[in-house]
């Protein structure tokens, strides 16, 4: 992956819904240095924007895909569930439920998955 600011990954972990929304808008307003990498404009919306919209995903999901990029983030969150997998950090039901929800988010987003169809729904047959 690109090297990016250690900021880069409280976006990509609110997309993924580790962090909340109040913790998210947190985050921003202690690192006033996101703007560096966001521009003035982009973060003088960001932090005005109302953090409790119902369209705050798509919003911060539209600053990525600007600013960063999706397929690191996607690259990002499939490692990411991988690796709670193998370090025993989420039950297999629910893991094999993300990982299907993963490719399918994937598909539908990039036209292709980091994961194969047959890992993502080993269990659901």
């Amino acid at each position: 992956m690109k090297e990016y600011c250690s900021h880069i990954f409280t976006f990509y972990r609110f997309l993924n819904k580790e962090l909340s929304a109040s913790d998210f808008e947190i985050c921003i307003y202690d690192n006033p240095d996101i703007e560096s990498y966001l521009g003035t404009d982009l973060y003088m919306d960001l932090i005005s924007y109302n953090f409790t919209s119902r369209d705050l995903i798509p919003y911060i999901t539209g600053i990525v895909e600007k600013c960063f990029d999706m397929l690191e983030y996607e690259k990002w969150r499939t490692i990411r569930l991988l690796s709670e997998i193998k370090d025993g950090n989420i039950e297999i039901v629910l893991a094999t439920r993300k990982m299907r929800q993963v490719y399918y988010e994937q598909e539908d987003k990039l036209g292709k998955s980091f994961l194969s169809i047959n890992l993502a729904c080993i269990i659901h047959k």
